[in-house]
């Protein structure tokens, strides 16, 4: 059949309402993919404030942990601290007790050669 201005009135009506359907249905279409993008944008911000909450506890828990080893750092000092002044001590009284061995060695030394003198002296 030949076409007519009427046919092609028809076929271009028939396109007009196929292109609105098809608008309509891509309109749907979007509206579902949009309605998708607000759940994961809502997924989003959901894992977004775990971050933050979880950002939070690890600084909470890094300054506890920092707070404790400093009380264990202040303590280890103190520690290191009392062993220094034992050895301080320890080193001044070898001092003395070298000091006060000499001085018996020396004494020792002197009485042995008296006695020495005193036996060499003995008549026989």
């Amino acid at each position: 059949m030949p076409e007519t201005l009427e046919t092609i009135a028809l076929s271009l009506s028939d396109l007009r309402t196929s292109v609105r359907e098809l608008r309509t249905s891509m309109d749907e279409q979007f509206k579902k993919v949009d309605a998708r993008f607000e759940s994961v944008d809502a997924r989003f911000e959901s894992v977004d404030e775990q971050f933050k909450k979880l950002d939070q506890r690890i600084d909470q828990r890094a300054d506890e942990v920092k707070s404790h080893l400093e009380i264990k750092i202040e303590a280890v000092q103190d520690t290191v601290n009392l062993v220094y002044d034992a050895v301080i001590s320890h080193q001044q009284q070898f001092g003395a007790n070298e000091q006060a061995h000499g001085t018996f060695t020396r004494r020792l030394d002197a009485h042995d050669l008296r006695i020495l003198r005193l036996e060499s002296r003995k008549p026989r």
